[in-house]
């Protein structure tokens, strides 16, 4: 049993576990809160109740810390190492959070040409929508999928991604091939029968540029980030093209995908690079070439970042600048003053080129994006609804 009157040197006085069965699983059962990761700097006494216990080997009857016994639990970044198999480790390879982010740029641009059009009947907007919602979706998690299969030694390498499904023996390299493929082709047929053929042919380059392109550049050169900014800024014109009521291949001039594609492109740049620079260590690990690795003293990551971060402020603009009829000052007094707050973050980083710096500007990026989808569809939302209203007898 645990000994909570014990000293605060476990030297003097050590509680002991005395175990029946193997202590690791035992361990793990009776202490389930313990964060075992070696990374980790050691707890105080005041705030780790299980400082100084061991554990006694019913074999040998040594005694081990317990945290010595425990098998690790979290990651480098301190998050739960997964243990899904199955299905779960499969939904894994699609990384959910990155397809969220990219059907939701997609619905962004679906929106914005949408709201500018009429439509035959609600039955037909509602086909587009989720057609275009489930198409981008699945077409994203194919793409995903594929990468971690093309990754899967490099990603053995890093900390940060040596847990996914692959790396840590999880999942086949076959059935996750197949999932992939699956995924992929599922999400270009419903793009293809609900949205047309255009919006899956842009679709289509999205998978080809990330696959065929990107993956395969990422350890040869730094170039390749600004290549891969071409698969991810081209969801939102997935959507414009599957809103789009123009015949043809004039489908891809609508003006809401081509903007969103220039704001999704450029600030892709400064959030991935700032990525880089937190976790450049582990991308020297798996062999990439990014340009925080390349970039030993950091001074061109910084003024890179710099860069890109000031030619997001016209990018931001531009989409109420190609949308005067959907979007106003609102949008664009928003887009200014949440842009500048993020160059603050940015031109800190060429000040002091350090990861905490480094790491305002993730969190910046991340919050700065939001900010700008959501008040482009709210005002864009709401001035729709004002001039049906007006439009009224």
């Amino acid at each position: 049993m645990l000994n909570h009157d014990a000293p605060a040197h476990p030297e003097a006085s050590s509680p002991e576990l005395r175990l029946a069965r193997p202590y690791p699983l035992a361990a793990v059962s009776l202490a389930p809160s313990i964060n075992p990761d070696d990374s980790a700097p050691p707890a105080s006494a005041a705030s780790d109740p299980f400082r100084g216990v061991r554990v006694i080997d019913p074999a040998s009857g040594e005694k081990l810390p317990v945290r010595d016994v425990l098998p690790p639990t979290l990651d480098s970044r301190g998050k739960p190492i997964p243990t899904a198999v199955g299905v779960p480790a499969l939904i894994e390879t699609t990384k959910p959070g990155i397809t969220r982010l990219v059907t939701l740029t997609s619905a962004v641009g679906f929106a914005m040409t949408a709201l500018g059009r009429p439509w035959l009947s609600k039955g037909d907007l509602i086909i587009a929508a989720v057609g275009c919602l489930v198409g981008t979706a699945l077409s994203s998690s194919g793409a995903n999928t594929l990468n971690q299969v093309m990754e899967r030694t490099r990603d053995a390498r890093m900390d940060r991604t040596r847990t996914r499904p692959l790396p840590s023996g999880r999942t086949s390299v076959r059935s996750t091939a197949w999932f992939g493929i699956a995924c992929g082709v599922a999400g270009l047929l419903v793009l293809w029968v609900a949205c047309g053929f255009f919006a899956m042919v842009v679709s289509l380059l999205c998978l080809v540029s990330y696959l065929a392109w990107y993956t395969p550049l990422k350890p040869a050169t730094p170039i390749a980030t600004f290549v891969g900014g071409i698969p991810g800024a081209l969801p939102p014109l997935i959507g414009a093209v599957a809103a789009s009521a123009r015949p043809g291949t004039q489908a891809f001039l609508e003006p809401a995908g081509w903007s969103l594609f220039v704001l999704m492109f450029v600030w892709q740049i400064p959030h991935f690079l700032a990525i880089a620079w937190m976790y450049r260590e582990d991308y020297a690990k798996g062999g990439y070439a990014v340009l925080p690795v390349v970039d030993v003293k950091g001074h061109w990551t910084a003024l890179t970042v710099a860069f890109w971060t000031l030619a997001l402020l016209p990018a931001t603009l531009l989409p109420g600048l190609a949308l005067p009829n959907l979007l106003g000052w609102p949008y664009l007094l928003i887009a200014l003053v949440s842009t500048v707050a993020f160059m603050t973050q940015a031109f800190r980083l060429v000040r002091t080129p350090e990861r905490t710096a480094a790491r305002r500007v993730f969190f910046g990026s991340i919050l700065h994006l939001p900010v700008l989808l959501g008040a482009m569809v709210i005002e864009a939302a709401i001035r729709v609804a004002i001039q049906a209203q007006s439009a009224q007898p």
